[in-house]
């Protein structure tokens, strides 16, 4: 079993998105373009209407150059908070 694989099962919270783009089959990793664009370009994402949350500052850096909303998540405690500056009914 693929370790990503057993991450999801092992973690519930996995079930609260919709999608996402694991490095494995995009055969690309962050902080490359190229798997933020197979992002985009999947789920028809605007990333001005979007917020990457990222606990390394190079993956938010590169989240912000293709115009992503970001948080760097240092404190997973924090995130409710992070978010609420977004105005999202949480």
């Amino acid at each position: 079993m693929l370790a990503f694989e057993n991450v999801t099962e092992k973690y519930n919270f996995f079930e609260l998105f919709d999608g996402g783009v694991a490095s494995y089959e995009a055969n690309q990793v962050k902080p490359e373009e190229g798997i933020y664009k197979k992002l985009i370009d999947r789920y028809k994402i605007n990333p001005e209407e979007s917020i990457f949350i990222d606990d390394l500052q190079h993956n938010i850096e590169a989240a912000n150059k293709l115009g992503f909303n970001t948080i760097h998540l240092t404190n997973p405690k924090d995130l409710r908070e992070k978010l609420r500056r977004y105005d999202l009914n949480i």
